[in-house]
């Protein structure tokens, strides 16, 4: 099984316990990409990262099942950069509290080994897409519950 790795970069507590999900992709022989800033957060933090397959940069890349390891905002994060691609999302929860991370840090072995053996159900969320008339959106357009739409002035009446 070959799995895309993405996650939070902001702060290092939350990718300490990482190392244990790479120990478990490398035990069950199987491979990983990994979102290329990503790596580099890692690797300057002094992490023991294994040889990637390959970094991803952009959206261009495939793999069986994406990784979103952070929070609630990483998972949403990664799923925009999935797209319309159809790789389902392990969220794996590595902050305090998560919504739709799920997968506790502390049980990565234990579900990396069910996932190994296809030993899991899928469920199924919708994806929306941002469409505009002739003004080009500035981040990827595809979001997984909801899109907010801002005004670009923040000034108000007097």
């Amino acid at each position: 099984m070959k799995f895309a790795i993405f996650g939070n970069k902001h702060q290092i507590k939350k990718s300490k316990s990482i190392e244990e999900l790479f120990n478990a992709i490398v035990r069950h022989d199987d491979t990983f990409s990994i979102d290329r800033s990503y790596y580099e957060f890692l690797h300057d933090e002094g992490l023991c990262i294994p040889e990637p397959e390959e970094l991803i940069e952009g959206n261009d890349f495939s793999a069986d099942m994406a990784i979103s390891f952070g929070g609630d905002g990483t998972l949403l994060r990664t799923a925009s950069r999935i797209g319309r691609k159809d790789i389902p999302i392990l969220g794996i929860n590595a902050g305090r509290l998560g919504f739709l991370t799920t997968t506790s840090n502390e049980d990565v072995d234990y579900v990396i080994g069910r996932i190994h053996k296809g030993e899991y159900d899928v469920e199924r969320h919708n994806i929306i897409k941002a469409v505009t008339n002739g003004v080009a959106l500035r981040n990827y357009p595809f979001a997984l519950n909801e899109i907010a739409i801002m005004k670009h002035d923040s000034s108000s009446m007097l």
